[in-house]
């Protein structure tokens, strides 16, 4: 029988990961955002912007920027609250997530990925992000 039609062993199928994880390092665009859940629970939001410096076959080099929103609730929400400002370098970490917003002109709230921040650091000021 031929090899090349045998389905893989059970132990070398690869399994869909139940992972949902976001590492971004960038720089807050605006001041964060505060306002309070229907629960009490302070949340914070803010833009930030994390760019990718590479160089194309022509050896010139080309810089993207990617705009993420980032929300954070609770304990990780008073900490950026009190710490960040716009401009900070920062480390997020956390889940990617929808969100209904409302957009002006739009009859329905549409829906948006924001990352879910579990952990927020700083970054030192000299870093090149």
């Amino acid at each position: 029988m031929n090899e090349d039609k045998l389905p893989p062993p059970k132990d070398r199928v690869l399994k869909m990961p139940r992972q949902n994880s976001v590492f971004l390092a960038g720089r807050l665009v605006r001041n964060v955002e505060s306002a309070f859940s229907p629960d009490g629970a302070l949340v914070v939001t803010f833009p930030m912007a994390s760019n990718e410096t590479y160089r194309v076959k022509s050896g010139e080099v080309k810089q993207t920027t990617l705009f993420v929103r980032v929300r954070a609730v609770g304990k990780v929400a008073e900490y950026v609250e009190s710490h960040f400002r716009k401009a900070d370098p920062v480390l997020v970490m956390g889940k990617l997530m929808n969100d209904e917003r409302a957009f002006r002109g739009m009859s329905e709230p549409a829906q948006i990925v924001v990352v879910q921040a579990t952990t927020v650091q700083p970054l030192d000021q000299e870093t090149t992000l």
